[in-house]
């Protein structure tokens, strides 16, 4: 005796479109068909044997302002529009949360201010440059000075003065100015009255990213 309106023991075939409410499935699956509707497949588990396709900015999720995934066709793009992602933990604290090892395999990770960082690691780059003019008493002078790399945000420099004899400068006072990825500006004052007549060397050291 059926216990329910329709029940049939054997195969149903559909050769168009099969509307319904509700559709149990049980252990079967569904072939050559279109169905619409709430679907119930073992307790709210759905097991796709092969490939499931999405249309042009179609989602799935809970609800249409809710935590759900968007496919959008326009931008190529699969966007998440509320809730934290998870990846190995069940409850994401953050917009994505991962327990293990974050790999980034070119380009580096970007932060709010839009610098990008490439390595965990330090890079130091130095030189030497030498001021071979005189600079007069009380007088400023400039240089630029390239690092010879390109850092993915300016980097921290500093600046060491030598006279010709290889002694520390104690007239002549070196400062870092204006620095950019790819070089600074080198400020010279001459602390006495009389001139420098040059021949001073500078070491410096950038560290950064």
């Amino acid at each position: 005796m059926p216990g329910v309106e329709l029940e049939v023991v054997g195969n149903i075939t559909a050769s168009g479109t099969a509307a319904v409410n509700v559709l149990d499935l049980g252990t079967n699956t569904i072939t050559d068909g279109n169905f619409t509707g709430n679907w119930d497949f073992n307790d709210g588990n759905l097991t796709s044997l092969g490939t499931l396709t999405i249309g042009e900015d179609d989602w799935i999720g809970i609800g249409a302002s809710a935590e759900r995934i968007v496919f959008d066709g326009d931008g190529d793009d699969i966007e998440l529009l509320a809730g934290n992602v998870g990846i190995g933990t069940s409850s994401p604290a953050q917009k994505l949360s991962v327990e293990g090892i974050v790999q980034s395999t070119t380009g580096g990770y970007m932060f709010p201010d839009a610098t990008v960082q490439q390595t965990a690691a330090p890079i130091i780059k130095s030189g030497t440059t030498t001021v071979g003019i005189s600079i007069g008493p009380y007088s400023y002078f400039n240089i630029s000075v390239p690092f010879g790399y390109t850092f993915s945000s300016p980097p921290t420099v500093t600046v060491t003065g030598y006279n010709a004899a290889g002694n520390p400068m104690t007239r002549l006072i070196p400062s870092v100015y204006s620095v950019s990825t790819s070089s600074f500006v080198l400020v010279l004052y001459n602390t006495v009255s009389s001139g420098n007549a040059g021949g001073y060397s500078f070491n410096w050291i950038a560290i950064g990213n």
